[in-house]
């Protein structure tokens, strides 16, 4: 591994427990809410998380285990603020959108070194290459007929 991907690594991984710790902890008033309710927001921050993890890191297993430890040990730590109490739903919900994430990382690893075209699908996406085109033929309109 390269120092700057450990670096990467290492700052992806602080800024996603502070971000974790700090939307657990904080008041419940000063955290913005998307309004699809706290289920759903706790598997989806908790799946984001973990993909971006599981990319940066190629070791989604590890991720995945020490995502599921941090969101137990985040909501029973929101027993001592005065306006939250540990739910085991909600950990239960971090957990499924770790497990979800880190299935899906998982998949897209075995698929890249088992199938080549995929290998090449994932190398002509445009975040991969700079001035890439999402399509790879040129479109060529045609005069429309009356």
């Amino acid at each position: 591994m390269t120092d700057s991907r450990a670096r990467l690594i290492g700052l992806l991984s602080v800024t996603a427990a502070a971000a974790l710790t700090l939307a657990t902890l904080l008041p419940t008033e000063w955290i913005p809410r998307t309004g699809l309710g706290w289920e759903d927001e706790h598997f989806i921050v908790y799946f984001a998380t973990t993909i971006v993890l599981s990319l940066a890191s190629r070791r989604p297993y590890v991720v995945a285990i020490a995502l599921m430890i941090f969101a137990g040990v985040l909501e029973a730590c929101q027993g001592l603020t005065p306006d939250r109490f540990p739910d085991v739903t909600a950990a239960l919900s971090g957990a499924v959108g770790v497990i979800s994430a880190a299935t899906l990382v998982i998949f897209l690893i075995w698929a890249r070194s088992r199938f080549p075209a995929f290998r090449e699908w994932l190398r002509s996406v445009p975040a991969r290459k700079a001035g890439a085109t999402l399509y790879t033929k040129t479109c060529v309109s045609q005069p429309v007929r009356s």
